[in-house]
């Protein structure tokens, strides 16, 4: 019986000593490198939101300033043009919303209504269409005209300056 007791205390202090060293070597060589690794991008994240911040601090005022300093100096040479504002503004918008456009009629002193043709899908038409009416050049559209069916569709848009 003693022996018995023996021989069972033997394997149960070897299966604990097993159990032991699988934790301790898990531990080891897996727990504790992926500590370090996550150490190590922790302080990498925490190094590039430092040199953020001192851009955001020290370089980003100057390109403001630089940028107002642009505008003064354009105003002084260029007369400015609402005509390519708006030229402008919808090939920006158009391209913001990923639609291939073609601006049909463009408006002069004469006429200040314009035909714009957008291809793309419904959501980019729609978000093209609310981003130009609220845009600071006054346009208002005054008829939209939708072709198509599925992803692509085609929008034929009647649009009215306010104040070319």
């Amino acid at each position: 019986m003693r022996e018995r007791f023996f021989k069972t205390l033997a394997v149960v202090v070897l299966f604990v000593g097993v159990i032991f060293g699988n934790y301790f070597y898990i531990w080891r060589y897996h727990v504790v490198s992926l500590a370090d690794r996550f150490s190590n991008a922790k302080r990498n994240i925490q190094e590039l939101n430092e040199e953020n911040d001192m851009y955001r601090k020290n370089i980003e005022p100057s390109l403001l300033h630089s940028a107002e300093d642009i505008k003064t100096a354009r105003g002084l040479f260029f007369k400015p043009d609402p005509l390519l504002d708006f030229i402008y503004i919808v090939e920006t918008l158009a391209k913001r919303n990923n639609l291939v456009h073609a601006i049909a009629a463009v408006p002069t002193a004469d006429t200040t209504s314009s035909q714009i043709s957008v291809t793309g899908s419904y959501q980019n038409i729609i978000r093209f269409l609310r981003e130009i009416e609220n845009d600071a050049l006054l346009i208002r559209v005054q008829s939209v005209a939708l072709q198509g069916s599925g992803k692509e569709m085609t929008a034929n848009i009647l649009i009215k300056l306010k104040s070319l």
